[in-house]
């Protein structure tokens, strides 16, 4: 996979699919979940499972204001950055970033 894979970019849809900010589709490369999203500064290519259980936050393609996870609706912006997890202040040491 290395020698084919990391040689070089590797197209995985065309520019046309993410028209406007927060428009996503998603995709699977190697057994890795991913999709792509349109933020407002550029177009980046993020994991779409939730850091906490792992779940799918996006499915298909579509347009969103951010991602969200069906189990404890942690959320995620259009750079992957965590921005809400409910009841999750009542946690020790935890640090959303």
């Amino acid at each position: 996979m290395a020698k084919i894979f990391r040689r070089e970019w590797i197209p995985v849809g065309h520019i046309a699919q993410v028209l406007s900010v927060g428009d996503y589709f998603t995709i699977d490369v190697l057994n890795e979940l991913l999709m792509v999203v349109r933020g407002a500064d550029r177009i980046r290519v993020l994991s779409r499972t939730c850091l906490h259980r792992c779940a799918p936050v996006a499915a298909g393609a579509g347009n969103t204001k951010r991602f969200s996870c069906p189990f404890h609706l942690w959320a995620y912006d259009f750079n992957g950055h965590l921005v809400s997890a409910p009841l999750m202040n009542r946690a020790k040491d935890f640090e959303p970033k």
